[in-house]
C-alpha cells in the first residue's frame, strides 16, 4: 500500500512539473508578436523579434538580420545589426558615445555624411538611449542609418538599421519591432 501511495505521489508530482514546463513555453511563444521570429543566443545578453519576412543573417555575438528591399528581381539589402561590447571608459554615457563616433563618421567619410537627426531620445529594453539617424553617399548609392546606442552596465549596446536611401521606409517596420520586443536577460 506504501508503494503505490508513493507512486501515485510521484506520479503527481511529476504531472504538475510536466504542466508547469508547458505553461513557461507557451507563456514565451505569446511574446513573439504574430508575424515574427525571436532571436537570442548564449554569446549576447539580449534578446528581441523581427518580422518573419526578414531572413536571419548571423546569429553569434553579433545578431544580423538583412530583408531585400529592391523591387522587380534586383537585389538591394536593407539590414539591421545588433551587437554590444564592454566600454574601455565604463563611466560613458549613451551621448558621449555618439559624439565619438560622430567625430569618427566624420573623419571616415567627411562632405559625404548627413546627419539628419541625433540624440532622440528613446529606449532599448526599458533603457534610455538615443537615436540617431545619417546618410551616406558610396559610389553612387546614398545609404540611410538609423542607430539606437544604449549604455548599460558599463556596454554599450547598438542597433543600426541600414538601408538603401530608397529601401529605408520598407525596412523602419521592421526596426520598430526589434525597439519594441528587445530584451535584456
Amino acid at each position: 500500500m506504501k508503494i503505490k501511495t508513493t507512486l501515485l505521489l510521484l506520479l503527481v508530482c511529476l504531472c504538475t512539473v510536466l504542466s508547469g514546463c508547458g505553461n513557461a513555453a507557451s507563456t514565451e511563444s505569446t511574446d513573439v508578436p504574430d508575424g515574427c521570429v525571436r532571436t537570442e543566443n548564449d554569446a549576447v545578453d539580449y534578446s528581441f523579434c523581427y518580422l518573419s519576412t526578414w531572413e536571419l543573417d548571423e546569429n553569434e555575438g553579433m545578431i544580423g538580420i538583412k530583408y531585400n528591399v529592391a523591387e522587380k528581381g534586383a537585389i538591394a539589402y536593407a539590414s539591421i545589426s545588433t551587437m554590444a561590447f564592454q566600454l574601455s571608459d565604463t563611466s560613458m554615457l549613451a551621448n558621449a558615445y555618439w559624439d565619438s563616433h560622430r567625430a569618427e563618421l566624420t573623419d571616415l567619410y567627411g562632405d559625404k555624411l548627413n546627419v539628419l537627426s541625433e540624440k532622440a531620445e528613446t529606449k532599448l529594453g526599458g533603457v534610455v538611449a538615443n537615436r540617431n539617424r545619417y546618410t551616406v553617399a558610396l559610389s553612387d548609392v546614398t545609404y540611410t542609418f538609423d542607430q539606437i546606442i544604449c549604455v548599460r552596465n558599463g556596454q554599450v549596446y547598438i542597433v543600426t538599421l541600414t538601408a538603401p536611401e530608397l529601401g529605408y521606409e520598407t525596412a523602419v517596420p521592421c526596426l520598430e519591432t526589434v525597439l519594441s520586443t528587445f530584451t535584456f536577460k
